[in-house]
């Protein structure tokens, strides 16, 4: 049974499908699926075009079914229209006017679509298909290289420790400091010359291991003298979002949920601590609070570290920050890809 959780813009996402009898299925023909049909969500992502490319049996819940003529439609450039802008606009503008909020068959045969001959729909969904087979083998080799680096963070860190290696409480090795935020009833101490960073930067920031800028500045006075925290220290998010890692690329200042590491000595790579600190469960040394799992002073200071002599830390880090370089590489590729076929999809279907 596909449902709209299993519609995605790139294909039916195959997990956590559910099963139905060969009974249901039999009593439910409207419902089954057939290669080349066009599934559309009728709600939560309303709208979302899919393309069922599949010969086995299945049936759908809450999703249209759009069965083309494949005489006058190709099937992939109704699955490419329907996800274009010009299309998607019509779709969310019948769902505005919706008392239940859902697409429902009436309003999908209501959508106007440019219409072409069946040979320059061909050569407009072959482009848009060739770059999607594109996307798909980057984010397929993109996937086992974070799988891989995963297999590596366990393989380093999880297995047990040779003579060589250390066990050291955090505190042991680092001044733990914390950020702060000004008040933001103030306006004198926003909008300055010094950055801000706040969690939601870390989260936007997932993809890469360093953070570069924040969004939000304070001004001199907004500091409160404190001392800001210098390029190349490693942060870490305690609060809220916990376990979240950067390394700053700049001078900046932090709110209260972000911590920072200043080590009590030069035996401490700042790369290797990023990874380090990435391959446990940092929650685990957490207290559930009012807004979810927090760690205080006592909990932060107690995280056990594995440490290896500098040399091995830096040889650990350099090859694990090759790896990241690589899967870097690939989602500026395909971030990049995408947003050439959204520029495609934009002019093709306006």
């Amino acid at each position: 049974m596909i449902r709209t959780t299993n519609l995605t813009n790139s294909g039916v996402n195959l997990e956590n499908i559910k099963y139905v009898t060969e009974d249901f299925f039999n009593k439910n023909p409207k419902s089954q699926l057939h290669k080349g049909d066009i599934l559309i969500a009728r709600h939560g992502n309303n709208g979302l075009a899919s393309i069922w490319t599949h010969n086995f049996k299945a049936q759908c819940l809450n999703v249209v079914i759009i069965e083309p003529n494949e005489e006058i439609m190709n099937n992939y450039y109704l699955y490419y229209m329907f996800n274009s802008a010009m299309v998607q606009r019509q779709i969310k503008a019948k769902v505005g006017g919706s008392v239940q909020g859902v697409v429902n068959t009436k309003d999908i045969s209501e959508i106007l679509i440019p219409y072409y001959k069946l040979d320059h729909q061909k050569k407009v969904s072959n482009i848009l298909l060739t770059m999607d087979t594109k996307i798909t083998l980057m984010e397929q080799k993109q996937g086992k290289l974070v799988k891989f680096k995963s297999y590596l963070l366990n393989k380093i860190f999880k297995s047990n420790l040779s003579d060589d290696w250390m066990v050291k409480k955090l505190s042991d090795i680092a001044i733990i400091g914390k950020g702060f935020t000004p008040s933001t009833h103030n306006p004198d101490f926003w909008n300055g010359e010094y950055s801000w960073l706040s969690i939601a930067d870390m989260s936007e920031n997932d993809k890469s291991k360093y953070i570069i800028d924040s969004k939000k500045t304070i001004t001199k006075e907004g500091t409160k003298n404190k001392d800001i925290i210098k390029k190349g220290t490693l942060i870490m998010s305690f609060k809220l979002s916990v376990g979240k890692l950067s390394i700053l690329k700049k001078d900046m200042y932090t709110n209260e949920a972000i911590c920072n590491f200043t080590w009590k000595n030069e035996d401490i790579s700042t790369e290797y601590m990023y990874y380090y600190l990435s391959s446990i469960n940092i929650m685990k040394y957490g207290a559930q609070a009012v807004k979810g799992v927090t760690l205080n002073n006592d909990s932060l200071n107690s995280i056990p570290v594995k440490l290896p002599s500098f040399k091995v830390q830096e040889k650990i880090a350099s090859f694990l920050s090759y790896v990241d370089k690589k899967i870097e590489l690939l989602n500026n590729q395909i971030d990049l890809m995408k947003t050439y076929k959204r520029g495609l999809l934009q002019k093709m279907f306006i």
